[in-house]
């Protein structure tokens, strides 16, 4: 009988972030024979037909005889399960992905489905996943045409290719019944490969061999399309994005309905800054498959990159309808959701994810910024830990980390793991931003404003990040590159409330009252900013002299956040301004509890306290405000000693 051409299918998903392992074999160098665990999925239709058990132990038993004696591979079937196949299924890649999202690999190296799918003229007998590790079997009535068939898909998982080879078994028409050296070479290769989810499945040390070994078998200019196509995965690994793009070409113009091949190119595409190229790729996949959880993983990642939150939303939502099981498409949904300041969904994805896939570090990592977003600064610390412990190299853990450190006031500690991230990914835009905030903090405008327009700079659409940078020129009163940043940052986010009071305070400070309201009543006022608002109308109402109505929208302020330290200083400042000393004294020596701007609270209060005539009190103040690093009034502090030998 000849055999229905048999291709497998190669889609691979598109990385987040890379991980290698430097995997150890999966047998000792004593053992002769690696088993391989299998989990066999029998569908309704193939159940129907008589001692379908016997003829899946026929099978194994047949395959195991040859891949043992060539290869010292052996097949274990290690469970059963029931597999309800979607009879909608317009081809065996279909059923493929029906088979990927109704059951699990967990526990198991690979799945391998049987079904007697009659419904819908298939053209092809099998279909296998490389980087996938399932495998879809027909039923048919000639069991030695089943048992080749087997063989060639399983040879699949092991990076043999569909070759114009007689005689071979991956010959692409009528198989032969044993491996070619090309072929038994490529398994000989893959033998110790990892069935791990999410890692690739040959260590580093032997992708440039595998690549040679492909691009050897080109030579003979047979057009085997499928060369191209695993030298490209290869190259993909590799991070060698013009070679993939290259290989995919020249498949394509071979033959065009190649899905795999416009797949590699989008990923290509996308990691070299080109998320709009790559999404074309991608939409011609689904052109060809639909249903592909993967290629609806990388539309939301291209999506992502393009800015376009919402749609990658949607794109990783559908990967997950697709995929049940898809972890990474629950870290990558979490993370999105992240930045979207929704912490409680991001948690709730992430939880899924390290459920499905307990050692994703990215996960972990996510996980550990949603807590930080919601306060739960012990939470966050924990699994900043666990993310660490998985991939000591995640720069996003270290940045996380970092940020722990800077909500408690730890600069010093934020700014190393902001250096570490750094270190480790310098296109890392959020570890320059965050890095920026710290040296903001530390009042090191220079160093701020360099950060964050590096920042700015690898990832111009963050409104936050103009928004910041803005606010670092504000305290370098650098007013108009204040002001030019901030209308950056608008016009990303036009209700950015920190933007719009970064642009009323450039005009406050410049003197422009009039275009300071004018922003200023732009900012939503169910913002978290509302203290920020209060002062912002206070400051406006005092410089117009109205200062009754500064003092009330300070109060306000103080009202909304009681340890305002802003509020707190321009409420003393006033009354001291006024004479009024006892409510200014109150308002220093809150500051002072507070910690904050306390050089020139004890100044202040040395004033306070000299025209009170508490000169010992007075004095101790001013000594205070000088170790602090203020500059005192050597006329005052002269007078000061005065009074107090005369006393």
């Amino acid at each position: 009988m000849v055999l229905k051409k048999v291709i497998r299918l190669l889609i691979i998903g598109g990385l987040i972030f890379n991980i290698s392992l430097s995997l150890l074999s999966a047998s000792s160098k004593s053992e002769s024979v690696r088993v391989i665990n299998v989990r066999v999925a029998v569908d309704e239709e193939f159940r129907q037909h008589q001692d379908w058990r016997s003829l899946i132990r026929s099978l194994f038993n047949k395959v195991n005889q040859l891949y043992t004696a060539d290869f010292g591979l052996s097949f274990k079937v290690k469970s059963y399960a029931f597999w309800m196949s979607d009879d909608t299924n317009q081809n065996i890649f279909g059923l493929l992905n029906d088979l990927r999202k109704k059951v699990s690999y967990l526990g198991h190296d690979l799945v391998i489905g049987f079904t007697g799918e009659k419904k819908r003229p298939f053209h092809l007998l099998g279909g296998a996943n490389y980087l996938r590790n399932y495998i879809v079997l027909r039923w048919n009535p000639s069991e030695n045409l089943m048992k080749l068939t087997l063989t060639h898909e399983l040879a699949h998982l092991f990076g043999a290719v569909d070759l114009n080879e007689p005689e071979s078994i991956m010959n692409q028409g009528q198989p032969g019944t044993k491996f070619d050296p090309f072929s038994a070479k490529v398994i000989a290769l893959n033998r110790e490969r990892t069935f791990l989810p999410s890692f690739f499945p040959l260590p580093p040390n032997k992708i440039d061999e595998a690549i040679n070994i492909y691009t050897q078998r080109k030579l003979k200019k047979k057009k085997e399309t499928d060369l191209n196509i695993m030298i490209a995965v290869l190259a993909l690994e590799k991070e060698d994005y013009p070679r993939v793009i290259q290989e995919c070409e020249e498949a394509l113009a071979v033959e065009l309905k190649l899905p795999e091949a416009y797949n590699l190119k989008g990923i290509a595409y996308r990691r070299t800054n080109r998320p709009a190229r790559a999404i074309e790729e991608y939409k011609k996949v689904l052109l060809f498959q639909p249903r592909m959880p993967e290629v609806h993983y990388n539309l939301g990642l291209a999506y992502w990159h393009l800015g376009e939150a919402e749609k990658a939303i949607l794109e990783y939502q559908k990967a997950i309808e697709l995929d049940p099981r898809y972890a990474k498409a629950y870290a990558n949904l979490g993370y999105v959701f992240l930045k979207k300041n929704r912490a409680d969904e991001a948690i709730l994805c992430c939880q899924k994810a390290l459920e499905l896939f307990p050692d994703l570090a990215k996960a972990q990592s996510t996980l550990a910024a949603a807590y930080l977003l919601r306060d739960d600064l012990s939470q966050a610390k924990i699994h900043c830990e666990q993310a660490l412990q998985l991939d000591p190299s995640l720069p996003e853990a270290y940045s996380t980390r970092g940020s722990i450190h800077l909500r408690q006031g730890k600069i010093e500690l934020a700014l190393k793991d902001y250096n570490q991230a750094i270190n480790l990914d310098p296109a890392y835009s959020e570890a320059w931003f965050n890095r920026g905030r710290a040296y903001l903090l530390a009042n090191n405008f220079t160093q701020a404003i360099s950060d964050l327009c590096q920042a700015t700079q690898l990832t111009p659409q963050d409104h936050r990040y103009w928004g910041t940078l803005a606010a670092a020129y504000l305290k370098a009163e650098d007013f108009d590159q204040a002001i030019d940043s901030s209308l950056k940052a608008v016009e990303l986010n036009d209700t950015y409330p920190v933007a719009l009071l970064n642009l009323a305070s450039a005009y406050l400070r410049k003197g422009e009252g009039q275009k300071a309201w004018e922003w200023l009543e732009k900012v939503p006022l169910d913002s978290d900013h509302l203290a920020e608002i209060h002062l912002l109308r206070g400051s406006l109402f005092r410089q117009q002299g109205q200062w009754l109505k500064a003092k009330d929208e300070w109060s306000k302020a103080l009202e909304v956040d009681p340890h305002n330290g802003e509020a707190l200083l321009n409420l003393a400042n006033l009354y001291l301004e006024q004479g009024q000393l006892s409510p200014a004294r109150n308002y220093y020596q809150r500051l002072i509890a507070l910690g904050v701007h306390q050089a020139v609270a004890y100044n202040n209060l040395a004033y306070i306290y000299y025209r009170q005539e508490e000169f010992d009190q007075a004095w101790q103040c001013l000594l205070k405000a000088e170790e602090l690093g203020l500059q005192v009034h050597p006329e005052f502090k002269k007078q000061l000693a005065l009074r107090r030998k005369k006393k």
